[in-house]
C-alpha cells in the first residue's frame, strides 16, 4: 500500500492501527501530535521521509491485526478504553512506583538520576490513576449520555448528574474533553522525561534484574499510553465534538 507524505499521521494510525509500531520505533508523536502531516513530522524530527514511508508500507502490507477504530461505535470504543487501557494502568502503575522506588535506593549511588525518575513515575502514577477515575467517572458517562449513544442507560445519568439542560450538558462536556487533552499533554511530558532519564529506556551494564525489567515496563506503558491517547485525542474527542456542534447528531 502507498503512503502520502501529505497525510496526517493520525489519519494513518486510524485506517492501519498497526502503522503505530513504525512511528513509536521513530519516536513520532502520533497521539497528542496526531495532527501533523507525515513529511513535517519527519522533518521536525530530522529523520529520512523516504526511510519512514518506505517502514510503514513494509507493516501496511501485513495482515491487519485489529480493527481501525473508527469501526467502533462509540461505546464499543469507550468500552475497548476502559477495559484494555485502563485496566492495564491500574494493574502496572503500583508494581513500577515499587519497582523504581527499589532501583533508586539500591542503586542511587550509582546514577544520581535514579531518584529523580524515582520521583517521576510517582508523579506520573498519580496523575494517571486521578485522569483515569475523572474519564470513568465524568467525561464517559457524559458522552454515554449524548443523543444517539445506543448505551446510555440509567447507570449513566450524564456528566451533570442529570437535572442540567442540554446546553449546560454541553458546555460540561467540553470542558472535560479540553481538560482530558491537557492532562494527555502533562502526561506526554513526564514520559518524555523518564525517557530522557533512562537513555530511552537502555539499562547500563551494571543494571540488576530488577531495574531492566523496570525499563521494559516502563517502555511497554509508554508504548500502551501513546495508543491510549491516541483513541481518546484522534478518535473519541473530534468524534464528541461533532455530536455536540451537530447538535444531536451521532453514530
Amino acid at each position: 500500500m502507498k503512503v502520502s507524505p501529505k497525510s496526517t499521521i493520525a489519519a494513518i494510525v486510524k485506517a492501519h492501527p498497526a502503522s503505530a509500531r513504525v512511528f513509536e520505533s521513530h519516536r513520532i508523536d502520533y497521539c497528542c501530535g496526531g495532527g501533523q502531516a507525515l513529511e513535517a513530522a519527519c522533518a521536525a524530527r530530522g529523520l529520512d521521509l523516504a526511510a519512514v514511508v518506505q517502514d510503514l508500507e513494509r507493516v501496511l502490507g501485513s495482515p491487519a491485526e485489529e480493527a481501525p477504530p473508527d469501526s467502533l461505535p462509540t461505546p464499543a470504543l469507550i468500552d475497548r478504553i476502559v477495559r484494555v487501557h485502563h485496566g492495564y494502568l491500574r494493574e502496572v502503575l503500583p508494581v513500577l512506583e515499587a519497582r523504581a522506588a527499589k532501583v533508586a535506593r539500591v542503586h542511587g549511588g550509582k546514577d544520581a538520576r535514579l531518584e529523580e525518575l524515582d520521583a517521576t513515575v510517582r508523579d506520573l502514577s498519580w496523575l494517571l490513576l486521578r485522569h483515569l477515575d475523572d474519564e470513568e467517572q465524568r467525561l464517559f458517562p457524559g458522552i454515554l449520555a449524548l443523543p444517539g449513544q445506543a448505551a446510555a442507560d440509567d447507570a449513566h445519568d450524564g456528566c451533570c448528574g442529570g437535572g442540567c439542560d442540554a446546553g449546560e450538558a454541553s458546555g460540561a462536556l467540553e470542558l472535560e474533553l479540553a481538560g482530558m487533552e491537557r492532562e494527555h499533554e502533562a502526561v506526554a511530558a513526564l514520559l518524555e522525561r523518564t525517557a530522557r532519564l533512562t537513555d530511552g529506556h537502555t539499562p547500563p551494564p551494571w543494571a540488576c534484574t530488577t531495574y531492566r525489567v523496570l525499563l521494559a515496563d516502563l517502555a511497554e506503558v509508554e508504548r500502551d499510553i501513546h495508543r491510549h491517547v491516541f483513541l481518546e485525542n484522534q478518535v473519541l474527542a473530534p468524534r464528541v465534538r461533532a455530536l455536540l456542534v451537530g447538535a444531536g447528531g451521532g453514530r
